[in-house]
């Protein structure tokens, strides 16, 4: 990421240096920890802007065939409409398994999660969920989008499965290249705070884990400009290596 350094941004350069700390960690162990209750110092509720119009993002729905007798549903955004289609080829052709996705871009979590509450009220659960929700939930408005709201969601997650249905949620990555310095250093920090919250999350809930996929972004930061087009979206190599991360993840859950 470049920084142009300009008299009196020493505050900015403090709270990138703190950003870059983050991108280290292996699972921030409170919203103190991520730096999260720092004053944004982007536009928006939270630095990184407001949350858009999600409804007519591009969609990718399997059938209703497909849906009812998955072993697996991949919930999520733009991410899971990009990259569903090879891990369903993935995970068949390693395990037998069938992948059920629905995605949107630009959806957040909340309404990601009422589309899993719809499916298990018309198909009854599979043998695990994945999702991959919460890189546009470092968008406000608050207080219904938000980085805050993400630990009521996970909560929600697993009270519609209850403790007998895995779940594996995908950590989030969000810095993008194309916003000035500010709003980049405040991306980083909402997406520590949603994922500060998800691993959280694993301690009040067993039947939940993480896939680290900032973790693996954060192991060789080469992998960021390989892996990634913008600082969220994938390139080829990052698109499969974040699915076998995810993909290694449900095999273990799954004890495969």
């Amino acid at each position: 990421m470049e920084v142009v350094m300009m008299r009196g941004a020493r505050k900015l350069f403090a709270v990138m240096v703190a950003a870059v700390v983050l991108l280290t960690a292996v699972a921030p162990a409170s919203a103190a920890d991520c730096g999260c209750t720092a004053p944004a110092v982007g536009p928006g509720w939270y630095g990184s802007g407001n949350q858009g119009d999600w409804s007519t993002g591009e969609q990718v729905v399997s059938a209703p065939d497909l849906v009812a007798k998955a072993d697996v549903w991949l919930l999520g955004d733009s991410l899971t409409v990009d990259s569903a289609g090879a891990f369903a080829t993935d995970m068949y052709a390693e395990y037998g398994l069938f992948v059920a996705s629905n995605g949107q871009s630009g959806r957040p979590t909340r309404p990601t999660v009422d589309v899993l509450a719809e499916w298990l009220a018309v198909y009854g659960p599979p043998r695990l969920v994945v999702m991959a929700a919460g890189t546009n939930d470092i968008y406000g408005p608050a207080p219904f989008f938000g980085p805050p709201v993400v630990a009521g969601q996970v909560n929600r997650v697993m009270t519609l499965l209850g403790p007998t249905v895995p779940v594996v949620w995908v950590e989030v990555h969000i810095s993008r290249w194309a916003q000035p310095a500010n709003v980049q250093v405040d991306d980083q920090r909402n997406a520590a705070w949603v994922n500060t919250q998800l691993w959280e999350a694993t301690g009040r809930h067993p039947g939940l884990s993480i896939a680290a996929w900032e973790r693996q972004l954060a192991v060789k930061p080469t992998r960021i400009r390989s892996w990634l087009t913008d600082g969220v979206h994938l390139t080829d190599a990052g698109r499969a290596a974040r699915n076998e991360t995810i993909r290694r993840e449900v095999a273990r859950r799954l004890g495969l």
